[in-house]
């Protein structure tokens, strides 16, 4: 009977090779359950014929206006959104916008009417443990308010029970971006 003895150094690289292409399937799972952007636009505006990607840049000004609007600090002064048109006009827009959690990023797509109030919430990518995600159910509770609102934990906005800091990721960034459009409809 021979017995076969891999060599440390081979063993080592089918290791790596077997965990490398497990991590590459957890993450191709991982992305395939958000929506994309544009799936998110029509998810968000389903009367939408068409829609258009622009990229806006906020002068110093702007980006103040945005910090003192939203009362937070450090605005990044570029600006991802997509134009939503319907027939008869435009129905909106949706911000694109990326932050950190915890450690790790999320990215979400927040769409405001032409009335400035916000219609919708997506998450398009969340990199912390899933069991912190934000709900579809508990994103409902920002839908109709405007920059005017005060979008507050613990004030008008509940928390996500064991989830503080993706709560208040995700209401920073509601407000957020009721500032920045509200900064880019006065420019106009």
């Amino acid at each position: 009977m021979t017995t076969l003895i891999r060599p440390t150094w081979l063993w080592a690289m089918s290791f790596k090779a077997t965990f490398l292409s497990c991590i590459l399937l957890a993450a191709s799972v991982q992305a395939g359950k958000y929506p994309t952007a544009d799936e998110a636009v029509r998810q968000i505006f389903p009367k939408a014929v068409s829609f258009g990607r622009e990229t806006r840049l906020l002068t110093q000004t702007q980006q103040q206006a945005v910090a003192d609007l939203s009362a937070q600090k450090d605005i990044t002064a570029l600006v991802t959104r997509y134009a939503v048109y319907s027939e008869s006009g435009t129905l909106g827009y949706a911000y694109l916008d990326k932050h950190m959690v915890r450690t790790l990023p999320e990215t979400l797509m927040v769409a405001v009417d032409t009335d400035r109030k916000l219609v919708g919430i997506r998450v398009l990518a969340f990199r912390e443990p899933a069991e912190y995600i934000a709900r579809d159910g508990w994103l409902e509770q920002f839908l109709g308010k405007t920059v005017k609102d005060e979008i507050r934990m613990k004030k008008n906005i509940d928390g996500i029970t064991g989830a503080t800091l993706t709560s208040r990721a995700v209401t920073q960034c509601a407000r957020r971006t009721l500032a920045i459009h509200q900064v880019l409809e006065q420019q106009d």
